[in-house]
């Protein structure tokens, strides 16, 4: 199933649940499963979570809950811990292009780290 006829589906089992009248006491685990397999495709893609449930139209935090708890299928859970970082000059030996995910899926690229500290920060 491609991606477009795999989010339309979900959607449709999303509408489906909340006409209902069942909101507030959670989706049903196989639901969440779809959610959470096509948002770990979406994410393979580039596509940030919060992206992923605006097309879906579910809350982001819920999206964020259930990638978190999907016990390592889309990828390892994220820690809050502190990370060592290095920043080389350009042109020294080993030096990699800048590339900054952040927390909420933003991806920014090919910026130097002045340019990608202010466009992060706007995005605050």
């Amino acid at each position: 199933m491609e991606l477009q006829e795999m989010a339309e589906s979900i959607r449709a089992e999303l509408v489906g649940h909340r006409e209902g009248g069942r909101t507030h006491d959670g989706y049903p685990a196989a639901l969440r499963s779809k959610i959470v397999e096509y948002a770990g495709l979406r994410r393979q893609k580039g596509t940030g979570s919060w992206s992923v449930a605006r097309e879906l139209g579910v809350a982001a935090s819920s999206l964020d809950r259930w990638l978190r708890n999907a016990s390592g299928s889309c990828g390892p859970r994220r820690s809050k811990a502190l990370v060592p970082v290095v920043v080389r000059k350009p042109g020294e030996e080993n030096a990699r292009k800048l590339v900054v995910v952040t927390p909420r899926g933003y991806r920014v690229e090919g910026l130097g780290l002045d340019a990608a500290v202010a466009l992060l920060r706007g995005l605050e």
